[in-house]
């Protein structure tokens, strides 16, 4: 389940860095074809609210964002959720 959404990124004033984006996903798959839409979808697919009473994994990539960025401490979480209750977290 993702924090994080493309909101922001479809709004008008975010259309050149939506553009850099694009460009830098179509680099790194080496596919000239990636949309802009097709980002923003990738961005939203992790979006939900899962059930409490099902068993899933939830990732954390970069817990401390900020810390990252700046080269500074940060960690990669993961968890498995059952019943909605932590059975293990790994950080």
């Amino acid at each position: 389940v993702g924090e994080e959404d493309s909101d922001d990124l479809r709004l008008p004033e975010m259309r050149d860095q939506l553009a850099k984006i694009t460009n830098h996903v179509k680099l790194a798959l080496g596919d000239s074809s990636v949309s802009e839409e097709d980002v923003t979808g990738w961005i939203d697919h992790g979006n939900g609210t899962p059930s409490s009473n099902r068993r899933f994994w939830t990732l954390d990539p970069i817990d401390g964002t900020k810390g990252f960025l700046r080269g500074d401490q940060y960690a990669v979480c993961l968890a498995l959720i059952e019943d909605g209750h932590v059975k293990i977290g790994i950080i």
